[in-house]
């Protein structure tokens, strides 16, 4: 293709993009998606959060609503998730440049915890990897990369006969907040004399058992039980054993060391020279890539953290945003614009020739420099890197470029994000003009798909007529796509129209495509599915004497649609002869 928009090229086959519905009810006030954060509580149930202006809200499957939990971050900071999970539990931390670390831990989703202490920690994007955060972009500081502690909190602190209470005999509900916040998951016991009742925390912040349920909220220690039968009279109501835990001290939220650091404590790593700001810190193989403006770093931890490597390992490469890279197993995938006159996307992985990590092209087959990459995001998704990218000079982005692994090709579709975040094996985009999420690549919208062959000589390089043009393809009932030639950069002619219910579709033959896209939900699986026909319809060309042809495929309906093959029939040799209109 010389052009695509809208068509994703899957090898065997050319096939119109899926749609982007928006998830959850709809904010109408200006701004846009600040970032997209997931997490699993202990059961697999998984959260999905978003930032937008001051807010960070939690969408709420059951309604469609975005609920927000905290209101007064600093409006339009970006905002950066990690995953972790400890004994303790299932958490999300967050971070902006000038605020947190905040945590969530996923049994109780609705409450965050402030961890910020200057004395111990800092603002700035964090990465949680081998059990200890890195952060970086800490303002005024932005060529510095902090380390915590290798997380020595566990074992955790333990409580035993915590006094909750009193039975008065009539009462069957009581609650409170336990001494300590921070409950470890699945240590929690609350104990009734009378009558005997044990109910213990499952973990996922209940508290069962014979006789009685309850709730605790492990970030703030709130506990609450109700008795199936009231506690007589003055009989006790004991924690009679709970441990908790503080990430700031000897955590991932304790970043400092001694004057004689030790093996496990915090860091700093200056990566100064070029100064050029610190963009991400990704991991490859064991090492630290930390890619830069202009450059990348490599910082190497011995195991037994008592040494590090810390030095440029690329100058003259870098990514222009913190989020145009994404680290998958086949290495480091980023968008490199140290040149701004040669744009290129790469892929930092072990040379297929040496035991070298080297950052090759992978952008062979595309121009990247009409697209701009200073708010990019960048995710793999199956068999694809996606970027989000500004194109013909937008004031947001507008574009999603997706890079096919498997095949090595490029596509080009409608994107106005600038965050992703996969949720429950569906990738969801962030907003860069409003404040919204929206699933991508499901489900079909009135979508404008326009693909252009190369301009082609049939391979025969003299003058020649051509009789015929045959398209063959897939497409659902109510789908329309144009069909127009070119001849020797000439104006568009207009061949026809192939509609889904036209007699050239072959009807008893069926192929049912997944709403998703292909490698999402299911190829021809998945809830919700479209029938897609076989059609095959043949032109007349009527072409006058010719040297090269385009052929261009323009989509004007809903529905599924794919092009698996075009023909070129009835092709006639006219000599060696210049096109009429250079003689």
């Amino acid at each position: 293709s010389s052009n695509s928009r809208n068509f994703l090229d899957l090898g065997d086959r050319i096939e119109l993009v899926r749609g982007q519905p928006l998830l959850g009810t709809e904010n109408v006030d200006a701004g846009f998606v600040t970032g997209l954060g997931t997490v699993r509580d202990v059961e697999g149930n998984e959260y999905l959060y978003k930032g937008f202006l001051t807010n960070l809200a939690r969408y709420d499957a059951t309604d469609g609503s975005w609920d927000n939990i905290k209101t007064d971050l600093t409006t339009g900071e970006d905002i950066s998730f990690a995953q972790y999970r400890t004994p303790a539990g299932s958490m999300l931390w967050f971070n902006t440049k000038k605020e947190g670390p905040f945590r969530i831990n996923a049994a109780n989703p609705d409450t965050i915890v402030n961890f910020y202490n200057a004395a111990k920690n800092y603002h700035g994007y964090i990465a949680i990897q081998d059990n200890r955060m890195f952060l970086w972009l800490n303002e005024g500081n932005e060529t510095v990369l902090y380390l915590s502690y290798i997380d020595n909190d566990y074992p955790y602190t333990a409580v035993t006969n915590e006094s909750l209470g009193a039975g008065d005999g009539s009462d069957t509900t009581f609650s409170g907040t336990l001494a300590h916040p921070y409950v470890v998951g699945r240590s929690l016991s609350i104990v009734c004399s009378s009558p005997s009742v044990t109910l213990t925390d499952d973990g996922n912040g209940l508290l069962t058992g014979t006789g009685g349920s309850g709730t605790i909220n492990y970030s703030t220690g709130a506990w609450a039980v109700t008795y199936d039968v009231a506690p007589v009279l003055a009989a006790t109501i004991i924690a009679t054993a709970y441990d908790y835990e503080n990430p700031t001290s000897e955590g991932v939220a304790d970043f400092t060391y001694s004057a004689t650091r030790l093996a496990g404590q915090g860091d700093f790593q200056f990566q100064a020279q070029g100064s050029d700001e610190i963009q991400t810190v990704l991991p490859y193989d064991g090492e630290f890539y930390v890619l830069h403006e202009r450059s990348i770093w490599l910082l190497d931890l011995t195991d037994d953290d008592t040494q590090a490597t810390n030095k440029i390992y690329r100058e003259g490469t870098g990514i222009p945003n913190w989020r145009a890279a994404c680290a998958t197993g086949d290495g480091i995938y980023y968008i490199d614009d140290s040149d701004d006159e040669n744009k290129v996307a790469r892929l930092l992985s072990y040379d297929n020739t040496s035991t070298k990590v080297l950052p090759t092209s992978k952008s062979a087959n595309i121009d990247l420099n009409s697209f701009n990459f200073d708010d990019s995001a960048c995710i793999e998704f199956g068999d694809y890197i996606v970027w989000a990218a500004k194109e013909n000079d937008a004031e947001s982005n507008n574009t999603l470029l997706l890079y096919n692994k498997e095949w090595d090709l490029w596509s080009k579709i409608d994107g106005l994000f600038r965050c992703f975040a996969i949720f429950n094996g569906k990738l969801y985009g962030g907003s860069s003009v409003d404040n919204n999420v929206y699933q991508i690549f499901s489900g079909f919208d009135e979508i404008i798909g326009n693909w252009e062959s190369k301009d082609w000589d049939l391979d025969e390089e003299e003058l020649k007529k051509c009789k015929k043009f045959v398209v063959e393809g897939e497409m659902a009932e109510s789908q329309e796509l144009l069909v127009d030639v070119a001849f020797d950069e000439g104006d568009w002619q207009r061949l026809g129209t192939i509609t889904g219910d036209g007699e050239y579709i072959q009807t008893g033959s069926e192929t049912y495509y997944g709403a998703d896209m292909y490698g999402v939900d299911g190829y021809g699986g998945g809830e919700d599915t479209v029938i897609a026909r076989r059609y095959m319809r043949e032109f007349k060309l009527g072409s006058t004497k010719f040297l090269r042809v385009k052929v261009r495929l323009r989509t004007e309906a809903v529905g599924y649609l794919n092009v698996k093959q075009f023909i070129y029939k009835d092709v006639r040799s006219k000599g060696y002869k210049l096109p009429s209109m250079f003689r």
